[in-house]
This record gives structure tokens, sequence and C-alpha cells, in this order.
């Protein structure tokens, strides 16, 4: 801060950067969410088909992909 006036980009660069939480709860929720796709009966799943199935249920939960309303409601039931 002694030189935020002095070096204004780089003081914005920097508290952008280590404002970040190490974790979040959003990260915390995903991992918690993935031992049911990374559950001992599927353990023949590659790491980039987890990675691919973590991120379509995000989007499908953001409502960034649309599915049919039968298996939203069981696959997400609130």
């Amino acid at each position: 801060q002694a030189h935020d006036t002095e070096f204004k980009v780089i003081s914005c660069i920097a508290k952008d950067f280590l404002t970040i939480l190490g974790a979040s709860v959003a990260v915390e929720r995903l991992f918690s969410s993935s031992r049911h796709t990374c559950a001992d009966t599927r353990c023949s799943l590659k790491a980039e088909t987890i990675t691919e199935l973590m991120c379509v249920k995000e989007w499908i939960r953001e409502g960034l992909l649309e599915i049919v309303p039968a298996l939203k409601k069981k696959f997400f039931a609130a």
C-alpha cells in the first residue's frame, strides 16, 4: 500500500490476485459432489471423463444446459 499511487497497475493486479481465497464454498461443494461420480462402481472412468461429467452437471445446475424435465427432477431434486 505504501507505493499504491506510484504503481497503480501493479497495485490493481496484486489486489486482484492476492484476494483470491485458497478454498471457496463452490469448490468444496463441487469436490464433495464428485464422490458420487467417482464411486467404486465407476472406477474405470478416465480423469478426462470425470472432469467432463462434473462440468456438465454444474452447467445443468446453473441453467446453461437444459435436459429432459423428468431427468432434472430425478437428479437435481431440491
